[in-house]
């Protein structure tokens, strides 16, 4: 999960002394002096609350049958770090087109801030959705960000095997003055029962989640005022943001491996 910038204006009494230039500037100083105040009131902030945004699944649930659709991807060790589920994801990713990926080293390419500019480093910030598409483009120049992205979007990649990392809201924070923001990668769908099928970033279990449910988690423009602001705006992170590899045109044929797009 990720929420710096929700919390500098849910909290401004935190955040005082910094300027708005520096927060939309380069100055590693600034950077430095918001991940320190984050720090020293993320634990209490953190406790505010929770949304479901899915549900485990039993076996019986990812049988093969009309309408369904699965895609595996490889294992990846449980999240640990606090803000690294945009990262997580990525290297899941990473790791399903056939990229060798080692953890500790991806993460600290991943978090370095000389690349993750103007509000650097995933600790402190989280991955923010366009940062997240340069970073993997490093990869694979296939990599696309949609924003306002629907579920017809999504299903026509799960429909042409082709996984969707997507941004939604899992919570609020500062008594619900600031949402909770997760990464979370979407690998199937049942057009019948209209549920999305997902990995999340706690172990290797599908998950699932309704239509109706996803629509409201990835829609999270949610009358926040200032804060809608300072994400669509200040950080550049829009509703409905997904991350996929294949052409730009999702409605076409194409899946990405480590050398390209076949």
């Amino acid at each position: 999960m990720w929420t710096l910038l929700t919390l500098m204006l849910a909290i401004p009494s935190v955040f005082a002394s910094i300027d708005f230039d520096d927060i939309t500037g380069v100055a590693s100083s600034a950077t430095e002096a918001v991940g320190s105040q984050f720090r020293k009131v993320k634990g209490k902030l953190m406790s505010s609350g929770s949304e479901e945004y899915g549900r485990s699944t039993t076996r019986g649930d990812l049988t093969a049958r009309d309408g369904f659709k699965l895609i595996r991807m490889p294992d990846m060790h449980a999240q640990e770090e606090y803000n690294t589920c945009g990262t997580h994801n990525m290297a899941r990713y990473l790791k399903h087109i056939g990229y060798t990926v080692n953890w500790d080293a991806f993460l600290e390419k991943a978090t370095d801030r000389s690349f993750f500019k103007p509000i650097a480093t995933t600790d402190v910030t989280g991955t923010m959705p366009r940062s997240a598409r340069s970073f993997l483009r490093q990869y694979n120049s296939n990599f696309q960000l949609k924003e306002g992205g629907t579920i017809l979007d999504i299903v026509q990649n799960l429909v042409r095997n082709r996984p969707v990392m997507v941004l939604i809201r899992c919570g609020y924070m500062a008594g619900g003055a600031a949402p909770s923001m997760h990464w979370i990668m979407l690998v199937g769908y049942d057009t019948k029962k209209r549920l999305l099928y997902f990995y999340d970033t706690n172990g290797n279990g599908i998950k699932q989640t309704s239509w109706d449910q996803f629509r409201r988690n990835h829609n999270f423009d949610n009358n926040y005022g200032a804060l809608d602001f300072a994400l669509n705006h200040l950080a550049q992170v829009k509703a409905g943001s997904m991350i996929y590899c294949g052409p730009a045109d999702s409605a076409q044929n194409g899946t990405c491996t480590a050398r390209g797009l076949r």
